[in-house]
């Protein structure tokens, strides 16, 4: 019988003229670690253009036509008297456009507060270029949301990998309280940044207190009081649980823990000056008498504006939450807050990202920067009388930063990346 001929191997198939072979897939961490930069740039620049396509979109909320009357009295006039409870720099920055625009006070009577409002609106509907000079204003805060990823992208780089802190912008800059806020001429995407800002110099600072860190530490930390009054308890807090750790983790003993602070005196002088004369020159380097005694001192409407805010919160403001309304808030406001309206995308990174930094120890002392600052803002915001929304210091650092800095200790290998991205 005939035996059946052989079977030939088949022959790989040979790429068509013009048409490059199919390439194998890459690692997804080299490749933005390679591209880090420009990677960031096109998020900021994609996150930049999903904001601005906003402005014209939505009319003005209830809040920014007063954050532009102050912003503009503070430019016309070089005073700023409508309402010391908020600081002067975002509300500058949201009027540097009208005034740019040629828009200035409308000379609406300072009856009582509530006419900072009529003031605003009158700015606004100056000769009838609502959209532009709208447009204008919400564009000042522009600058707050690309310094915030800048933020998140030095804090990545720095304690852990430009890759990761890739990873980190792109959290931080697609979640919606940080676009919606960042849409917006108000106060509270500088708050997000300068906060995040002034805790991750503060921690440069303590690692290296050189004269450079010292001053850098010291300007984030003056932006930051004159960006919102809220990030004092805030930084307060979180530096303080930072302070802690950094004494437990690293088992000191009361004479080198004396020896570190005596070291950090100095530059830490530095900073404070650095921070005064910062906040006093948002205040135009004002001069006048306080409430608290019968002296003048440097920036009077800071300490009428912490008073306000004192007592704003001691007597606390209509809220709602989960079907009960509250004059005083809820102490798990801010935490349901996170839970519902944080994607779940990101709390599943969360949890399985910190499970295997808290069983290693040295992956633990790399986590507990991003971790201190989540819970100092907490451990702040859950005694607030204030719940009146979802604000950008708890819903974008606290979310991106946590999740990006301990999701890179996942035990799992990195994720592959198609050739076509390569």
């Amino acid at each position: 019988m005939p035996s059946k001929p052989k079977r030939r191997p088949e022959a790989l198939p040979t790429p068509k003229p013009g048409i490059e072979p199919r390439k194998t897939p890459v690692d997804v961490l080299p490749f933005l670690q390679r591209n880090s930069l420009v990677l960031v740039a096109a998020l900021i620049l994609l996150g930049t253009i999903r904001i601005v396509a906003t402005y014209t979109v939505f009319s003005h909320t209830a809040d920014e036509p007063a954050h532009i009357a102050c912003g503009m009295e503070w430019l016309d006039k070089g005073v700023y008297t409508w309402e010391p409870q908020h600081p002067p720099l975002a509300r500058v920055a949201a009027a540097l456009g009208p005034y740019l625009l040629g828009v200035r006070s409308q000379g609406t009577p300072h009856t009582n507060i509530y006419y900072m409002t009529a003031e605003g609106l009158a700015i606004l509907f100056n000769g009838h270029r609502y959209d532009l000079t709208l447009a204008l204003a919400r564009l000042g805060i522009l600058p707050f949301f690309w310094l915030g990823c800048l933020v998140v992208y030095w804090w990545g780089r720095r304690y852990a990998t430009k890759a990761h802190a890739v990873i980190a912008v792109l959290l931080f800059s697609f979640l919606p309280p940080i676009l919606a806020h960042a849409g917006l001429a108000t106060t509270d995407m500088a708050c997000a940044a300068f906060l995040g800002a002034a805790f991750l110099a503060a921690a440069v600072w303590m690692e290296e207190p050189t004269a450079r860190n010292a001053s850098l530490f010291g300007l984030a930390s003056g932006l930051a009081i004159a960006s919102k009054f809220s990030t004092l308890p805030y930084f307060a807090a979180a530096a303080g649980i930072a302070l802690i750790w950094y004494y437990l983790a690293g088992k000191l003993s009361p004479d080198a823990t004396a020896g570190l602070i005596r070291r950090r005196i100095p530059s830490l002088a530095l900073a404070s000056a650095v921070a005064f004369v910062t906040v006093w020159a948002v205040y135009r380097f004002s001069f006048g008498k306080v409430f608290f005694a019968n002296i003048s001192l440097p920036a009077p409407e800071l300490y009428a504006g912490i008073r306000d805010v004192l007592k704003h919160n001691a007597e606390g403001h209509p809220s709602y939450l989960l079907g009960v309304r509250s004059n005083w808030g809820f102490w798990y406001f801010y935490l349901v807050d996170l839970a519902v309206k944080t994607p779940l995308a990101l709390i599943v990174f969360f949890a399985f990202g910190l499970a295997p930094s808290l069983r290693n120890h040295s992956k633990l002392r790399l986590a507990w920067l991003p971790v201190a600052f989540c819970a100092g803002i907490l451990s702040v915001a859950v005694f607030s009388h204030i719940n009146i929304g979802s604000r950008p210091p708890l819903d974008g650092m606290v979310r991106s930063l946590a999740v990006c800095l301990v999701w890179r200790f996942l035990p799992s290998e990195p994720p592959r990346l198609p050739a076509v991205l390569q």
